[in-house]
């Protein structure tokens, strides 16, 4: 009796399986330095598009998401519901590192702190001098990110 419930599960287990490398995983080709130097213009990396959802983006895992069409990859820094403390300049300490903010974006700042609200992130690129990201344009909403980076399949030569 037992022996006849392996192969259903073991199908159903390599089924899955497939259908997760098939649709869940993505490569996706670097553009542009502001992740430098962990990944550099033309390296490909594979994305998660599916098991990161369990739990969320962890603080620094590296996420891509959308922007006016263009998949951009950042390094999330700050996660919802976290709050930090924020001075008169806008600007703030993350990791030991002084990030002045755009005073134009509408922050979320209350008492002295800048907070971030469920569903939204944080994020920066690796190379800060060459970096368009959270510290610019303010937050990234949950709903356009699209996957977590998994690791780098191919390194543009050079590195």
């Amino acid at each position: 009796m037992m022996s006849r419930l392996w192969l259903p599960l073991l199908v159903l287990a390599a089924a899955i399986i497939i259908s997760y490398l098939l649709f869940g995983i993505a490569p996706y080709t670097i553009s542009g330095d502001s992740m430098d130097p962990l990944l550099r213009e033309g390296d490909v990396v594979l994305v998660d598009r599916v098991l990161w959802r369990l739990g969320g983006p962890r603080e620094n895992s590296v996420m891509t998401f959308y922007d006016n069409g263009k998949t951009i990859v950042k390094r999330t820094v700050l996660l919802e519901k976290q709050s930090v403390k924020i001075d008169e300049n806008y600007g703030i300490y993350v990791h030991d590192r002084y990030l002045p903010l755009n005073p134009q974006v509408d922050w979320a700042i209350e008492g002295g702190y800048l907070h971030i609200p469920e569903n939204n992130y944080f994020v920066l690129g690796d190379n800060l001098s060459q970096s368009f990201d959270s510290r610019h344009y303010g937050l990234i909403n949950k709903k356009r990110i699209n996957g977590t980076v998994l690791g780098v399949l191919y390194h543009e030569s050079g590195h």
